[in-house]
């Protein structure tokens, strides 16, 4: 009976081990996977009817992008929020990175139904609607950046007291660094400055899966 328990304490460790590592995959994934379905779209500061006619060409697969994205990845985020705050737990950073992710996944959830409400419905005779729900989207993402940079910002300190593993932190510093122009950009719709996204979200989905493998490890 003992040696069974036992058995089952270390198959429990192990999957709840597992679980951050399992996570992080999901949120790179989520990205991946959502856009490969419909890699390009509108500029941000573009019209309402190239917004529709953007919509219209392509329901299914914006719908479905906009779930993997922004409601699987939130998911997964909180997931990996979750076990940095256990991993440092008693150090601000550990409190704030956990505050500013599930201020991020939430702020995902209603860009998933914006999204989806808007490639599902948007049509090209009400353009000013389907423009309304777009841009809905990108301030959010905005808002969304700034929670996230938080989040790697107390990720970095966490770094320092060695809670992740250092390059983690040299990550965590650069990334910091492009979200705010990216932020900026969506939250104004200006495109010039959004271009930071790109470079924002590779080391986004690298920092966070790699946090789920450190934080899987310990």
């Amino acid at each position: 009976m003992t040696a069974v328990l036992d058995a089952e304490v270390v198959t429990a460790a192990r999957t709840r081990a597992r679980a951050p590592m399992l996570a992080g995959g999901a949120y790179a994934a989520a990205w991946l996977v959502g856009l490969a379905l419909h890699p390009s779209g509108p500029a941000l500061d573009a019209a309402g009817p190239v917004v529709a006619a953007h919509y219209a060409s392509a329901r299914w697969p914006l719908a479905v992008q906009s779930l993997l994205v922004h409601g699987v990845a939130a998911v997964a985020l909180l997931f990996v929020a979750a076990s940095v705050a256990a991993a440092g737990r008693g150090l601000p950073g550990a409190r704030l990175g956990r505050g500013a992710a599930r201020l991020a996944a939430a702020l995902s959830f209603v860009q998933a139904v914006l999204g989806v409400t808007a490639a599902l419905t948007a049509d090209t005779s009400d353009a000013a609607r389907a423009r309304w729900l777009f841009a809905a989207v990108g301030r959010l993402d905005g808002v969304k950046m700034l929670a996230l940079g938080t989040m790697v910002a107390a990720g970095v300190a966490l770094a320092r007291r060695g809670v992740l593993p250092r390059w983690l932190g040299v990550a965590g510093a650069v990334l910091v660094a492009v979200v705010i122009p990216a932020a900026a950009g969506y939250l104004l719709l200006l495109q010039g400055p959004a271009v930071a996204a790109g470079p924002t979200l590779l080391l986004l989905v690298v920092w966070v899966a790699g946090v789920g493998v450190a934080t899987g490890r310990r």
